[in-house]
């Protein structure tokens, strides 16, 4: 964990691919304010990479969620800010963010409960905008070259045991948020595929209703 900072390491220099795995690793400082290195890493098994990938898609993909989240509250869309909240802080559960995860939680009890005044609402959710500020100021700041956008999945045939078998391991992770799971469910079932690519991107940027729904996809072929 004691790496150098980001700022220390030479820019001038190219790299080959092994060693621009090297550097992204030293972009991840030895704290990160708002998140817990140690406990988000564990949950990765200790892949730096990833992590900083995961965090580079956190600060892509949920730069406006804060707004979204604002907006469902004032309209007194409950269940959209419900279905929000909740999203972000299975995210940051994941990320070990652990100010936004408290936050996240705070405010999602908060709008699950019809009693819950309009007042406690705000107070909830302005903690909340706090912590993904801060988180997403601290994403921002190891973000890595931009990702590949996800792929269509090319039409390619999985035998129908180990289809299903893939399908089921990818609903039983997203259900324990297990990224690192549905990684090597992939890599295990699906081989080098157009599936395996597509479930690491989509499994990546914690897109879980896009896993869901290419997993009914599977499951339908197969069963056809």
């Amino acid at each position: 964990m004691n790496q150098p900072p980001h700022d220390q390491l030479p820019d001038d220099a190219a790299a080959s691919p092994e060693e621009s795995a090297g550097a992204q690793h030293d972009l991840l400082p030895a704290a990160l304010s708002g998140f817990d290195l140690t406990a988000g890493l564990q949950r990765l098994q200790g892949n730096r990479v990833l992590y900083i990938k995961l965090l580079g898609r956190f600060a892509g993909d949920y730069s406006a969620i804060g707004d979204e989240i604002e907006q469902a509250i004032e309209a007194g869309d409950r269940r959209q800010a419900h279905a929000l909240v909740h999203n972000l802080k299975g995210l940051a559960g994941n990320l070990s963010a652990t100010d936004l995860f408290a936050a996240a939680r705070t405010l999602d009890e908060a709008v699950k409960s019809d009693a819950a005044e309009p007042a406690r609402l705000h107070a909830a959710f302005m903690v909340l905008r706090t912590a993904l500020d801060e988180a997403l100021t601290s994403a921002r700041s190891v973000l890595p070259p931009d990702e590949p956008t996800v792929r269509e999945t090319a039409e390619v045939d999985l035998p129908k045991s180990q289809a299903l078998e893939l399908v089921r391991r990818i609903r039983e992770a997203i259900d324990l948020g297990d990224v690192m799971s549905i990684h090597e469910s992939a890599a295990a079932l699906a081989g080098d595929t157009p599936y395996t690519a597509r479930i690491g991107e989509l499994a990546d940027a914690f897109d879980f209703d896009g896993l869901l729904s290419l997993a009914d996809e599977m499951e339908q072929k197969a069963n056809r």
